[in-house]
């Protein structure tokens, strides 16, 4: 496999399956030595697309918690924000539908 760069989705299954360190052995291929800081950079990526999907949605969760706060006055309770937790349950759950729709689309890993 060559390497290109920016790896493709395809070369990053690939090392994400077998393993960058093991598949790629920096000692015995020193023409892959760049393959974790390309891996890295796809990861980055791939992170900011996901929460790119996500960002907005999880937005408007928030804020629609915190308005439903402040119509109760229970803003004013010092126990965590109920909106914080919703807010936080509502970031996993969109990741998470994110994660499945993207491993859909690309097949899985």
């Amino acid at each position: 496999m060559s390497v290109n760069q920016p790896l493709t989705d395809s070369e990053a299954r690939n090392i994400f399956i077998n393993g960058a360190e093991d598949f790629y052995s920096l000692s015995a291929n020193p023409q892959f030595s760049n393959v974790a800081e390309l891996f890295d950079a796809w990861l980055t990526e791939h992170d900011r697309q996901l929460l790119a999907k996500t960002e907005a949605e999880a937005g408007k969760r928030i804020s629609s918690e915190l308005k439903l706060e402040h119509a109760s006055d229970a803003h004013a309770r010092t126990e965590p924000s109920r909106a914080y937790i919703q807010g936080c349950k509502a970031a996993r759950s969109l990741l998470e539908d994110a994660i499945r729709d993207m491993t859909q689309e690309q097949g899985t890993l």
